[in-house]
């Protein structure tokens, strides 16, 4: 394996590109790839001061399914655990990859990679499945920005 850096004064900070040559595609190097592609999902962290626990715990951004808000107590829910901080929804959302999260409310934020599946109920109302069998409502205001965000994220994928 040959690994090279070139530097390329078009690309703008902090954006890089990542070309893969081999003869021939392997399981080997499509794992590479998406290992490149979660990189900065998986670098970076969530700092959330749990008021249950009473201390500052790290959670991986990968690990998150959803973040919900109720007055000012914002719920981080990931595969194993829930965590609650009292704060605002919008600073939360300042330190998520915006490549893998999508706010489809004024109270709730979603990781794509755990939506299992978008459906409109008998009433007219779109919820996103995800897929620790939670429902959230994706309101009118945050449907459009959410149906492009997800459509950036399956074509990435």
């Amino acid at each position: 394996m040959k690994v090279q850096f070139e530097q390329n004064e078009s690309i703008k900070h902090p954006q890089f590109e990542v070309h893969v040559l081999s003869d021939e595609e392997s399981p080997e190097i499509t794992n590479a790839i998406e290992d490149i592609k979660n990189l900065d999902m998986h670098r970076q962290l969530l700092y959330i001061k749990d008021n249950q626990r009473k201390n500052i715990v790290t959670v991986s951004q990968r690990s998150i399914v959803s973040i919900e808000v109720q007055v000012d107590l914002v719920t981080v829910i990931t595969k194993n655990a829930k965590y609650v901080e009292r704060t605002r929804l919008y600073k939360v959302k300042d330190q998520l990859s915006k490549n893998y999260f999508s706010q489809i409310s004024k109270s709730a934020i979603i990781n794509l990679f755990f939506l299992d599946y978008v459906a409109i109920e008998s009433d007219g109302t779109t919820v996103a499945i995800l897929m620790n069998e939670q429902r959230l409502v994706i309101t009118r205001t945050f449907f459009r920005s959410f149906n492009r965000q997800l459509k950036e994220f399956a074509h990435e994928r």
